[in-house]
């Protein structure tokens, strides 16, 4: 390569004659180089290089050559033969590439070691006549540092649908990596700055800003890929009809991560900042904001299992009639953990989220300050969902016209446990909650100062039949109002009083069943000013609940303390919740040599191990965790536990080849709360290849669980040679249940121990 740039240097030495001298017989002699693996260098400048023309350079490169590119404006399109999902036609392009290589700018004439592209900005300008790139084939090229515009993918075609695809940039099947570029001001059908079609591109820290995609995907357009895009900028994007004014996801398991999605708008259409669709996509730390829609202001997820995690959807809008100024999902089962839903306003249902049929699970969000306008809903609006809520807090939301100020459920027995519904307002009926002709299950809820509308912190109307466990109730005007033909069903329940009390606690023509636990007193919340509706230590919540299967807080701290805390939260005195992991993290395991087992102590969490559980809903739950999860670890950090649910089968299971001598050792302990002996139960079988029981090895139940660590030792040499699959297995019954912790297991020769 020495060698080489010394010619190089010669040939550029002696002008443009000798350049195009010296250049063909290194194009001729590189194959030497690739059979060591080297690769060639080629610079593009605008007059004195190599090449003044990139697809002169791409023309004559090898795959693994590197293409540098100079400061200045690059123009002038080329056609090549179409190979995207027709191979009939041509194509019109700036710049195609069917080679794996890399494209850089950034540089300059005197310097083509660093690339600078703020400073010396490389413009492919395609001036309206085609694409800026086009990319096929089954190649990984690199295109960095860039500015890409001008693109028109008018007339191109490259989607399933009439109308071109990718004005800036049609990537194919390829496995591109496109970082650090800026694409702008390009126009398509589909995918106005980029689209991506079959392809597992990576997209890192490139601004997407100023382009239009008619019928969807302003900024992007994803379709049938698994792409991941990381630290992207997309802004100010258009998609006209479509939706997903900044991206459209079609048919695509991509991975979104540190994105930045804002101030992107599709007038006709759906999804101002993201359309998901049929896209079982994970979004993960990214920011969603100000973002303008028809349906969907921030994102709309149409039949997409999406995951959504610890994202920021903020200030997004939409105009029209059917909500979701954050979100809106149609039929998607999505999940959506850690995410701040804040300051979205809808036009219609669900100034924050909007869930339509959508069985969707949302854990640790917080949704605040998001406004319905002409709906219900202010927080989040349920329609036929039945969803699942966890631990999230929803305050300060406004219904300015319609009902439900934090939560509106008209939605299919949803669960909610430990949530916090508090500081909202509706100008109609239930400030906190209404609840519309549905039976949702409200464990540990807290929900206080509420206000407007008809005064009532939660509103049950049209025959809903709540069942409400655990509750701290409290400053409202009403508590509860429950319609004719309506029936709430509580059982511990703080109604507070002096400044904390309800005008009255309940009232309406409906059924109030209020239970024999009833508390009256002073919640002691931290600050709720401060929105901190934690418990202090002289609550009247504290150790008065009845035990509801519910294991862990708001907080995912363990529960309970002595007997469970009423509301979301669960106190422990300082330095109290030491002892629940401590003693436990400095102790040994019992040395195993010769173990069979992969991961017997769970240290690598499920590794090893297949995990069941019939728990469904709030009663779902993981059986491997760590000490800070809730776990109980009789050495290290990691556990198994099983049970701890009403009417749960749970199961853990690991195929083995049972060795000579062997003996299968395991350290268990548990807690019950069953009233009735013999209800609970926990097993350790061995079963044949076809799940056929081949022996019971243990049984215990409710009435000889130890409450602290003991080892059962058992003989399985009449197995030896023998592939089983050793199962542990725990089954609660419907009524009160029992805990079964494990941890440390070893199967080995009884010889070697």
């Amino acid at each position: 390569m020495k060698h080489l740039m010394i010619r190089l240097g010669i040939a550029l030495a002696g002008g443009v004659g000798l350049t195009l001298a010296v250049v063909g017989p290194l194009s001729s002699s590189r194959s030497a180089e690739h059979s060591v693996a080297h690769s060639t260098e080629w610079q593009v400048c605008p007059s004195g290089c190599h090449y003044a023309s990139i697809q002169d350079a791409i023309d004559a490169a090898s795959d693994g050559d590197v293409i540098k590119v100079a400061a200045g404006t690059y123009t002038g399109v080329n056609v090549h033969p179409r190979n995207d999902i027709t191979s009939t036609g041509v194509v019109t392009q700036l710049v195609y590439i069917s080679k794996t290589i890399t494209i850089q700018g950034g540089y300059t004439t005197i310097n083509w070691t660093t690339s600078d592209p703020t400073a010396n900005p490389t413009m492919l300008d395609a001036e309206g006549q085609g694409r800026v790139l086009y990319i096929t084939g089954d190649i990984s090229p690199i295109v960095e540092g860039l500015r890409l515009t001008g693109g028109n993918a008018a007339g191109l075609g490259g989607h399933q649908n009439p109308g071109g695809a990718g004005g800036g940039v049609y990537v194919i099947s390829a496995a591109a990596r496109i970082r650090n570029n800026w694409v702008f001001s390009n126009s398509a059908s589909f995918g106005g700055g980029l689209y991506l079609y079959g392809s597992a591109a990576t997209l890192n820290g490139n601004t997407v800003t100023s382009n239009s995609g008619g019928m969807g995907g302003g900024g992007l357009y994803l379709y049938g890929s698994t792409a991941a895009l990381n630290g992207n900028t997309v802004i100010s994007n258009a998609a006209l009809l479509g939706g997903g004014g900044g991206l459209f996801l079609d048919s695509s398991a991509a991975t979104l991560n540190g994105n930045i999605i804002v101030s992107n708008t599709t007038i006709g259409g759906r999804g101002g900042g993201l359309h998901l669709l049929h896209s079982p996509a994970t979004l993960s730390g990214n920011t969603v904001s100000a973002n303008y829609a028809r349906r969907g202001g921030g994102l709309y997820l149409y039949y997409s299992p999406a995951t959504l995690s610890g994202n920021t959807v903020s200030a997004n809008r939409d105009y029209y009639f059917g909500g979701g100024g954050g979100l809106l999902l149609i039929m998607s089962g999505a999940t959506l953990s850690g995410n701040t839903v804040v300051s979205n306003t809808s036009n219609d249902n669900g100034g924050g989220l909007h869930l339509d049929s959508s069985d969707a699970i949302l854990n640790g969000n917080v949704i605040i300050s998001n406004t319905s306008i002409y709906g219900d809903g202010g927080g989040v609006f349920l329609g036929s969902s039945a969803a699942t809520l966890n631990r999230n807090i929803v305050v300060a939301n406004t219904a300015i016209t319609g009902s439900g100020g934090g939560l509106y459920l008209a939605g299919e027995g949803n669960a909610l446990v430990n949530n916090v519904v508090a500081d909202n307002q509706a100008n109609g009926l239930g400030s906190g909650l209404y609840i519309r002709g549905s039976a949702p299950r409200l464990l540990h809820t807290t929900i206080a100062r509420n206000r407007g509308g008809d005064g009532s912190g939660v509103y049950i109307d049209f025959g809903a039949t709540p069942v409400m466990t655990n509750t701290i109730l409290v400053s409202q005007t009403v508590g509860l109002t429950v319609t004719e033909g309506g029936t709430a069903t509580l059982m511990g329940t703080l109604w507070g009083s002096g400044a904390w009390a309800n005008g009255i606690n309940w009232g309406g023509a409906g059924a109030i069943n209020t239970g024999t636990f009833n508390i009256v007193g002073d919640p002691g919340f931290v600050d709720p000013d401060a929105g901190d509706y934690h418990l202090g230590p002289n609550s009247a919540a504290l150790d008065v609940g009845v035990n509801a299967g519910v294991m862990t807080d708001i907080d995912n701290q363990p529960r309970p303390y002595q007997a469970p805390d009423l509301g979301a939260d669960e106190y422990w005195p300082p330095g109290a919740l030491k002892y629940v992991y401590l003693p436990f993290v400095a102790r040994t395991p019992p040395a195993c040599p010769g173990n069979v087992l992969i991961n017997g102590s769970f240290e690598q969490g499920h590794t090893g191990w297949y995990t069941y559980t019939t728990g469904s809903g709030w009663k779902q739950h993981d059986l491997i965790g760590s000490d800070t999860e809730g776990f109980d670890p009789y050495s290290g950090h990691y556990a198994a536990k099983l049970g701890g649910y009403e009417g749960v089968w749970d199961v853990i299971t690991q195929t083995v080849v049972i060795p000579v001598h062997g003996e299968l050792t395991y350290w268990w302990k548990g807690k019950t709360y069953e009233t009735l002996p013999h209800h609970d139960t926990f097993d350790v079988a061995l079963l044949d290849r076809d799940g056929a029981l081949v022996a019971s090895l243990a049984h215990h139940d409710d009435q000889d669980v130890p409450d602290t660590w003991r080892p059962d030792v058992l003989d399985v040499s009449a197995y030896a040679g023998q592939t089983l699959t050793l199962r542990f297995s725990s089954y609660n019954d419907n009524y009160y249940f029992t805990v079964f912790h494990l941890d440390t297991i070893c199967l080995s020769s009884a010889g070697s121990r």
